[in-house]
């Protein structure tokens, strides 16, 4: 007799309803199905990989793969076995009824005949060996009770029941009445899977008169939070049918993680197999990058195509090959490490210098006709500007002296000093950052900025060679209130795209302006940005600063107002009389503010 009550192991108990989940899930494939695919088809959200791979792993009689996918192994059945028998081996390693139609596929495959004559088949066979569901689902024979017996005890013992065994579940739950809630609570009381017979023994038991067999297997079929699947029992050759609670699976499945994710490694090495991808498999690829509104990974990409996770022995080789093979592609845009989107994806001003940060063409004459906008030759620059230029302060995008070597080596940190009009649109130029520190290639790539002190992500900062800009980082720059001069300090990771960042306590002197004098500069543009040369700009500046200021410092001023280059504001301050360098400052001499230009510096003025 089938000792239907005698608990099992819950790891016993998990392999089982695995093997019969994933076994139903392929059936319904009509070709060999992607790991990731079957995850989904198994509709269980804790069933991760590694349970996953474990179940395929061990099960080689029943499960099998080709090229990375996975199909049963009745798929590669001899043709000479009989179809009732290749039918009968498929319902009871699903342990319940399954459609005609994936059935007849299936042996479609099997016999090498149309899947619509071999569903005739079947058809035909359900009469004899199954039973057929309203809905065309099929099932076996075996799962249903036969009562045409004619004592109790006959019933039980042709149906391999233990009457006894009933008979003391009748007793201890004398309030079962065969109906599928009775069912429920009778499972939920036991605390383990009743063998599908013992059940409808019990129905019938309870109800002899008004018990049909197919009918009440139907209605535990369609009731709620109920599953059934095969599981073996020890003086049984075959796995019996078995009714559970669906609330269960989550337990079973904790209890075999830990033997899952032990053996994941060993089950990887002996699936592995190197990645090659074929013209479809990259189209594919693409396809999915270029219809992803966002980012996608290689890493997203090796799992949703090709069932790749860190823990297969050829994970690493390919996520290269995937990588490589978007890299050629141009309809794709790559971003640095394993990341790709679509151009069309990222807004158009990560592609061009902002207009703020442009340089105006301006010209201003003297009432002689004289020009009072020109660059001079460096030999004509007064003091220390010949070296102030050259400072990465002094520095911008669009005006910036070209690198042409890579500091080595690279330092593990730089420090950064925000300008006014770069914290307001959250740019930074890349002049102050030294070649290397960031990747050489791609020309544009995404990096990963996370704060130091908070822990906070920025991910969508962009480095772009092109415009020699970094862009995104106005969600950094709102956390402090200072508009020019703050200092960040940006530290390499093991990541060559993710990046430490932090704020530093102290403000860089030489470009700090204060809020006030900001708003003040700011008014002063809208008057003079327009109709104020170089030289009446400075002048301004400078008559409110009456102890002095550093090259930096007005040049700093001067960008408020007005876009300058650099080398524009250094000439201007060597050339005019109205100028003069005292203790590393510059002030202005208002007797010579209509002095003109330095004789002396004419000729080095660039025509």
């Amino acid at each position: 007799m089938s000792n239907s009550v005698t608990a099992q192991s819950v790891e016993t108990t998990a392999q089982a309803f695995l093997r019969a989940i994933v076994a139903n899930a392929l059936v319904h494939f009509k070709e060999p199905a992607k790991m990731s695919e079957l995850q989904d088809a198994c509709h269980l959200p804790a069933l991760d990989m590694d349970i996953l791979r474990y179940t395929l792993g061990s099960n080689a009689d029943l499960f099998t793969s080709t090229e990375r996918r996975w199909t049963l192994s009745t798929r590669f059945e001899e043709a000479t076995r009989p179809v009732h028998a290749v039918v009968e081996g498929i319902l009871r390693n699903t342990g319940q009824p399954v459609a005609l139609e994936p059935l007849a596929f299936l042996l479609a495959e099997v016999y090498h005949r149309a899947p619509q004559a071999m569903a005739v088949v079947i058809y035909r066979l359900s009469d004899e060996h199954f039973f057929r569901l309203p809905d065309n689902r099929i099932g076996l024979r075996e799962w249903l009770l036969r009562t045409d017996y004619d004592s109790a005890e006959d019933v039980a013992f042709y149906n391999y029941v233990d009457f006894a065994e009933a008979q003391k579940l009748l007793r201890k739950h004398s309030k079962f009445d065969g109906s599928p809630e009775s069912v429920v609570a009778l499972l939920r009381q036991v605390g383990t899977p009743l063998s599908a017979r013992l059940i409808a023994f019990l129905q019938w038991y309870r109800n002899p008169e008004s018990f049909h067999a197919l009918k009440a297997y139907q209605s535990l079929l369609d009731t709620e939070g109920v599953m059934t699947f095969p599981l073996q029992e020890a003086n049984t050759l075959e796995p019996v049918a078995h009714w559970a609670l669906t609330e269960w699976v989550p337990q079973w499945l904790e209890a075999i993680r830990p033997q899952a994710r032990q053996m994941a490694g060993v089950l990887a090495q002996l699936m592995a197999e190197p990645l090659v991808l074929s013209v479809e498999d990259v189209e594919n690829m693409v396809q999915h990058v270029l219809q992803s509104p966002g980012v996608v990974t290689a890493e997203e990409l090796a799992r949703r195509f090709f069932d790749l996770t860190s823990s297969d022995p050829t994970y690493a080789n390919d996520l290269d090959t995937i990588t490589l093979s978007l890299k050629h592609d141009e309809r794709v845009m790559w971003l640095g490490g394993t990341r790709f989107t679509h151009k069309a994806n990222l807004p158009a001003y990560l592609f061009e210098v902002p207009e703020s940060l442009s340089f105006p063409e301006v010209q201003f004459y003297t009432e002689e006709g004289e020009p009072l906008e020109f660059d001079m030759e460096d030999e004509g620059l007064s003091g220390t500007l010949r070296s102030d230029i050259l400072d990465p302060l002094a520095q911008d995008v669009g005006d910036e002296e070209e690198q042409e070597v890579t500091i080595f080596p690279i330092p593990e940190s730089v420090q950064c000093v925000v300008k006014a009009r770069h914290k307001e649109i959250g740019t930074f130029p890349l002049c102050q950052i030294p070649a290397g520190f960031f990747q050489k290639e791609p020309n544009f790539q995404q990096i990963t900025l996370i704060d130091e002190t908070t822990g906070d992500r920025y991910t969508e900062v962009y480095v772009n060679y092109s415009t020699r800009l970094l862009f995104g980082l106005l969600d950094w720059y709102a956390t402090r209130e200072a508009v020019s001069g703050l200092i960040f300090t940006l530290t390499r990771t093991d990541d060559p795209f993710v990046f430490k960042v932090r704020w530093e306590d102290a403000l860089e002197p030489r470009v700090h302006i204060s809020r006030s004098r900001y708003e003040e500069l700011l008014d002063m543009s809208t008057r003079m940005a327009q109709s104020y040369s170089t030289f009446d700009i400075i002048c301004e500046i400078l008559s409110t600063h009456r102890g002095g200021m550093e090259f930096l410092s007005i040049l700093s001023e001067v960008n408020v107002i007005r876009r300058t280059r650099r080398r524009r504001v250094a000439a201007v301050l060597s050339a005019f009389q109205a100028f003069y360098l005292r203790g590393g400052l510059w002030h202005l001499d208002e007797k010579k503010r209509d002095a003109g230009i330095d004789r002396a510096k004419r000729k080095h003025i660039k025509k």
